[in-house]
């Protein structure tokens, strides 16, 4: 699977006030009507068993431009925002600064596939903050598609 390439997107919520979060190259729209987006993540992913718990979560489309960011977030350890420049939307939900969109969503539904959850969440707000290639991962790298950086070129 190393071999398709995904976009990157932060998921992030907030535990006893802080914020917290993870890298996922899994996410997709599932519905327009409702709005429903989807994304998988690990079981054993302590970033989930916090944001689970609260049902609200944010996700923020990482531009080309923050490398740094998806690997702060992908990362173990409990202040992974450290370095991070961030601010809390008026939801209460962590923004990252320079992504190219926030989406805040609350979990609808989360199923067992193997060894990860299959979460569908719905769209509560969208904000469209950036108009930048987007961050895509690729057998273990970071990379910009030429083709993506071509159309925005071109607008």
């Amino acid at each position: 699977m190393r071999t398709f390439p995904t976009g990157v997107v932060a998921l992030t919520s907030v535990r006893e006030g802080r914020p917290v979060g993870a890298t996922l190259g899994s996410f997709f729209s599932i519905s327009l009507r409702p709005a429903l987006v989807g994304f998988s993540i690990s079981r054993d992913s302590a970033t989930w068993r916090s944001i689970g718990r609260s049902g609200r979560l944010g996700i923020d489309v990482l531009a080309f431009d923050q490398e740094s960011v998806g690997l702060a977030l992908a990362a173990s350890g409990d202040d992974k925002f450290e370095g991070i420049s961030w601010r809390w939307s008026d939801n209460g939900l962590p923004i990252i600064d320079g992504c190219n969109a926030h989406f805040e969503c609350r979990v609808e539904n989360c199923h067992r596939a193997g060894d990860h959850f299959i979460v569908v969440a719905r769209v509560e707000e969208v904000r469209r903050l950036r108009d930048v290639p987007p961050l895509v991962h690729c057998d273990r790298n970071f990379h910009q598609l030429a083709v993506v950086s071509a159309h925005y070129a071109g607008s």
